[in-house]
């Protein structure tokens, strides 16, 4: 045995023993290593669990192509945009303020058509916009009505301003009085007669 060589507390080491150890390590036969262990069934479910998951994102990217080939369809939206459009241009061209802007909307309008067409044809959205505004769902009726009032009050405005403007249009309203009640079955001048006996009874 060597002499001379000791641990860190003094305690000297027995090299022969050790060596001897060693070889007999060495020597042993190969079967006395232990087999590895064989998966169990749900070892083996977990192992396929990871394969599956990476299978869905191509499920739903195929999913997600079927859905957008779908949103075409082949109904014509041409007529609807129309009158779309024609409501846009009568707005703005019923307001003295915008009517210079509703040009733009008169020279371009085919284009437009032709363009709001192809989109409603081809997106799910933009059809949805073009059947709610053509359906009167869009305020498109709002619209118009607003259009109407402002032309009134402008027709009032400039009725009040010219005299001879509320001469005219008061005796025109008597005629057009006296056609209706005709149609009617109402003569206008017993009516006439009527009122007058009626003032004379007061006086």
């Amino acid at each position: 045995m060597a002499e001379g060589l000791q641990t860190t507390d003094g305690k000297k080491l027995d090299l022969e023993a050790a060596e001897q150890s060693f070889a007999q390590a060495m020597s042993s036969p190969a079967d006395d290593v232990p087999a590895p262990k064989r998966a169990t069934p749900e070892q083996k479910e977990q192992a396929k669990a990871p394969r599956a998951s990476r299978s869905r994102p191509k499920a739903a990217t195929d999913k997600a192509r079927t859905t957008a080939k779908s949103e075409k369809v082949d109904k014509d939206f041409s007529e609807d945009i129309t009158g779309i459009t024609t409501g846009l241009w009568l707005t703005t061209a019923s307001i003295p303020y915008t009517q210079a802007y509703a040009a733009i909307v008169k020279l371009n309008q085919p284009a437009l058509i032709a363009s709001l067409n192809q989109g409603a044809q081809n997106n799910s959205q933009i059809r949805g916009y073009v059947e709610k505004l053509s359906s009167g769902g869009g305020g498109l009726w709002m619209m118009s009505l607003g259009v109407t009032s402002v032309n009134m009050a402008m027709q009032a405005m400039q009725i009040a301003r010219d005299p001879e403007l509320r001469k005219q249009l008061t005796e025109q309203t008597k005629a057009d009085l006296q056609s209706y009640l005709s149609a009617a079955g109402i003569n206008p001048i017993e009516t006439e007669h009527a009122d007058d006996s009626k003032d004379n009874q007061t006086s």
